[in-house]
């Protein structure tokens, strides 16, 4: 078939031209094609993997976080990197048992869940419908819980 993407975050097949994965629409600009004739000597995550995420709608996109990814001008999933009000690590999402759990790490200009300040490393339980707002500039909603 030729040379494909594979996503790091889902494990969808995309073409190469491809900026973000069209299941998950993670960045997958950087991500190195593979020949799909070869994937079966690659590392590709198995499809009965238990990978278990949450998802975040902002800036009219949908993002699959996972426990532990942290969210600021140098995260990975979420590009904010022109708001210059969001600290680099602005915040943590971590999952525990089945509950989920946003933690500010020391921002400059703040987190805000569903409008009430947050304290820094103090977590947070978040859940579906839930508006995260980080420094008052990036507005994050909670869409689904996984």
């Amino acid at each position: 078939m030729g040379l494909i993407k594979i996503c790091p975050v889902c494990n969808e097949k995309n073409e190469i031209t491809q900026m973000n994965c069209s299941k998950c629409n993670n960045n997958i600009a950087d991500i190195s094609p593979v020949d799909e004739n070869d994937l079966n000597n690659k590392v590709v995550k198995e499809e009965n993997e238990n990978i278990t995420t949450i998802i975040f709608s902002c800036m009219n996109k949908k993002f699959e976080i996972e426990s532990g990814d942290i969210i600021g001008r140098k995260g990975v999933k979420i590009d904010c990197s022109n708001i210059k009000t969001v600290s680099r690590e602005h915040i943590r999402v971590e999952k525990k048992g089945n509950e989920w759990f946003i933690e500010d790490l020391g921002s400059s200009n703040g987190t805000f869940l569903n409008e009430k300040k947050c304290e820094e490393y103090k977590q947070y339980k978040i859940k579906e419908g839930d508006k995260i707002s980080l420094a008052g500039d990036l507005l994050i909603e909670v869409e689904k819980e996984g």
